[in-house]
C-alpha cells in the first residue's frame, strides 16, 4: 500500500510539477485510460501528452501537493491541491482535485479518473461570479 502512494507521489512530481513526460512509461501504458471532469476519457501516452500540453498552455508555475491518499486493493484515492499561474492574466490560482486510480498487475496505472474543482478556478479568474451557482440554482427553482 505504501507502495501505491510513493508512486502517487512520484506521479505528481515528476509528471505534473517537473512536467517530465520522458517518464511516463514508469507510471502508465499505451493503454491507460483517464477519465476527465470534462466527461473526455484519454487512451494512452500521446492523448495524455496533448492533454498536459493543453493545460501548460493556460498556466505556468505547476504545483501538485498530494493532501491525503487512501488505499485499498490495487485501488489508490487522493486529494490534490494546485497552484497555478494563468498564462493570460498572470492570476495564481489554486484548487483541488480528487483522484481515483486502479492499478495494474505491474503496478501501473491501468485506469484513472480525475475530479478537478473548476468552479473554483474559474472564480478566481474572475470568469463567473463567486455567487454563480447560488444564481443558477435559484432560477431553476419551482
Amino acid at each position: 500500500m505504501d507502495s501505491y502512494r510513493s508512486f502517487v507521489m512520484n506521479w505528481f512530481e515528476k509528471v505534473w510539477n517537473q512536467g517530465d513526460v520522458s517518464t511516463l512509461d514508469c507510471f502508465m501504458t499505451d493503454q491507460t485510460v483517464f477519465h476527465g471532469s470534462d466527461g473526455v476519457d484519454l487512451v494512452g501516452f500521446e492523448a495524455f501528452r496533448a492533454s498536459q500540453d493543453r493545460m501548460r498552455q493556460f498556466f505556468s508555475h505547476f504545483r501538485c501537493l498530494v493532501l491525503n491518499t487512501t488505499v485499498e486493493a490495487a485501488v489508490l484515492c487522493s486529494t490534490v491541491r494546485i497552484k497555478a499561474k494563468h498564462r493570460a492574466t498572470g492570476k495564481r490560482v489554486q484548487f483541488q482535485a480528487m483522484n481515483r486510480v486502479l492499478f495494474d498487475s505491474s503496478g501501473k496505472i491501468q485506469e484513472a479518473w480525475d475530479t478537478i474543482d473548476w468552479m473554483s478556478c474559474l472564480i478566481q479568474l474572475n470568469v463567473i461570479p463567486p455567487d454563480f451557482l447560488t444564481r443558477c440554482l435559484q432560477r431553476s427553482a419551482p
